[in-house]
């Protein structure tokens, strides 16, 4: 990962200099998607860093939550850097320039080979994943998405190649703008129009990940109406309320529920069930409040201004309009916490 960030940093550069040099608003933007590949690259090396580091009394989820918050950061920069590009392609479809094609076209080719390369530094780190535990089965999937966008990098590269060549060679007579330039330059900012709008789909599944993680979603692949389900199976559970299920980074799934039981003495052995159950959902951190049939009113417990979706509800797919509860009463009830990783 780290040689794939360096060799894609070294070229970015270069395409900037390039694009300088032949005029080339196409190199330009070619460097700002290269730019949202090193932003991947190293929101995934620095949130695999701070993977490691241990949580705090302060950061009580430790740090994987910065993942999240730098592979937004990342999207955002490359969404204001293309709307400026973009603005610049206006421009020079109102005033076109004359385009050193051969140095855009030589720029072009160098960023396919390279974009080859990095399609070899990533599969080298890719085949390596395979055959281990599900944090490298994360980065492995991290990598996939990573060599898909070198492959569509490979696409714009070849497509700058073709505007270099149409402006070097000018297949045939397409007349000159007002300032005495070929026409043929308008593919110039007409790749930029292209590639930024490219950019903007390429990005939107992470933002819309990171947004969703930010906003506490259910992950896509926990059914809460199953979930509950097989909560409410557990001998001597009556039901489940008051259930929460949310992501920490891209990796970590959390979960509290309360669970009404109908045996005080049954606490510990329905605790263990529960957290067996939270486990197979593929829900690595849980905590479970346990409360005692007739001894305890759940309506007593305030609940904020939110009150979760029941399990019919659940199951037909409605949700419950937020109703305001009362405030400061006490819970007179045990609580079992189980934590399972």
């Amino acid at each position: 990962m780290r040689r794939a960030i360096m060799c894609a940093l070294f070229f970015m550069c270069v395409e900037i200099a390039g694009g300088i040099m032949a005029n080339s608003l196409a190199i330009v933007t070619d460097a700002a998607h290269m730019l949202s590949d090193v932003g991947g690259f190293v929101v995934s090396l620095v949130a695999l860093q701070l993977a490691e580091i241990e949580a705090t009394s302060e950061f009580s989820f430790g740090f994987s939550q910065a993942e999240v918050l730098g592979a937004l950061l990342s999207v955002m920069m490359v969404w204001g850097l293309t709307a400026v590009l973009l603005y610049e392609a206006v421009n020079r479809f109102l005033n076109p320039k004359e385009i050193d094609a051969p140095i855009m076209l030589t720029i072009a080719c160098v960023g396919f080979l390279v974009n080859i390369v990095l399609m070899r530094v990533l599969g080298h780190g890719h085949s390596h994943d395979h055959g281990h535990g599900h944090g490298e089965q994360e980065t492995g999937a991290a990598m996939q998405a990573a060599i898909a966008h070198v492959i569509g990098d490979l696409v714009q590269s070849l497509g700058v190649c073709l505007a270099a060549l149409c402006i070097w060679l000018k297949p045939f007579d397409v007349g000159f703008a007002p300032n005495g330039a070929s026409r043929w330059c308008y593919a110039d900012p007409s790749c930029t129009v292209m590639f930024g709008i490219l950019v903007l789909f390429t990005t939107k599944s992470t933002t819309v990940r990171a947004l969703n993680t930010l906003m506490a979603r259910v992950p896509k692949h926990i059914d809460q109406a199953v979930f509950v389900k097989k909560l409410e199976e557990i001998p001597d559970v009556d039901s489940v309320h008051d259930l929460h299920v949310w992501s920490v980074g891209s990796r970590e799934v959390c979960c509290t529920a309360h669970v009404m039981i109908n045996d005080v003495h049954n606490c510990t052995k329905v605790l263990k069930g529960c957290i067996q159950v939270a486990q197979g959902t593929g829900i690595g951190h849980s905590a479970f409040q346990i409360e005692i049939v007739g001894e305890f009113d759940p309506a007593e417990e305030s609940y904020g201004l939110h009150k979760n979706p029941s399990r019919r509800e659940l199951e037909s797919g409605g949700e419950t309009p937020a109703k305001s509860r009362g405030a400061g009463h006490e819970h007179g009830h045990s609580h079992g916490h189980g934590h399972g990783h």
